[in-house]
C-alpha cells in the first residue's frame, strides 16, 4: 500500500507531542489490524506459480535437430520406441499447458507403423501413423485415428523429439 500526501494543501498545526506518538501507535495498530483482515491467503498463494519451462528452447532444439540430415526412414526409425511426455506449451491456452491431463502420459510407436497413448501405462488410444514429407526440409506425421499432441513438424534432439504444431501466420 502506497499513503501520498498532498504537501501543497497541508497545514501544520502544533500538536503536543504525547499526542502524535498516541494517534501514530493507534493508526499503526488500525492498519496492521485492516492488513491481517484483508490478508485470508496465505503467502504462498500470492506467489505466481512458476512458469513451466521446455528442457530446451526451441531455438536450440532447431540447431540440435538440424546437426542431422533427415528422410522419412530415418525420421520413422527415430520414432520407434516408448516417449514419456516431458512438456506442453499452448498459445492459445496457456493455462491448459503441462496441466494433469498430461501427467504420466507416454507414447509408444511401433515398427508395424501402429502407436499407443498411454496414460499412466494404461492404452488410452491406438492409432495407425506414417511418416510424411512436408517438402520443408521437416516431416511429420499422419495419424489415424488423429491424436492431437502429436501433430505439426518433428524435430529430434537426442533423447527428445518435439512435435511442433505452432500457429503460422500466412
Amino acid at each position: 500500500m502506497v499513503l501520498l500526501i498532498n504537501k501543497k494543501n497541508m497545514r501544520l498545526k502544533k500538536i503536543p507531542h504525547k499526542l502524535k506518538i498516541t494517534n501514530f501507535l493507534a493508526l499503526l495498530t488500525a492498519l496492521v489490524l485492516v492488513a491481517q483482515i484483508s490478508c485470508n491467503k496465505k503467502v504462498q498463494d500470492m506467489v505466481a506459480p512458476v512458469k513451466a519451462e521446455p528442457p530446451i528452447s526451441f531455438g536450440d532444439m532447431l540447431s540440435c535437430h538440424r546437426t542431422n540430415v533427415w528422410d522419412s526412414s530415418s525420421v520413422h526409425n527415430k520414432l520407434i520406441g516408448k516417449w514419456k511426455w516431458e512438456h506442453i506449451q499452448c498459445f492459445w491456452k496457456p493455462e491448459d499447458a503441462n496441466n494433469e491431463d498430461f501427467k504420466d502420459l507416454q507414447v509408444e510407436f511401433l515398427s508395424n507403423n501402429t502407436l499407443e497413448v498411454q496414460q499412466n501405462g494404461k492404452p488410452i488410444q491406438t492409432s495407425a501413423w506414417i511418416v510424411a514429407d512436408l517438402k520443408d526440409g521437416f516431416f511429420k506425421i499422419d495419424i489415424s485415428p488423429l491424436e492431437p499432441l502429436l501433430l505439426g513438424r518433428i524435430l529430434f534432439c537426442d533423447s527428445l523429439v518435439l512435435f511442433y504444431d505452432s500457429y503460422v501466420d500466412g
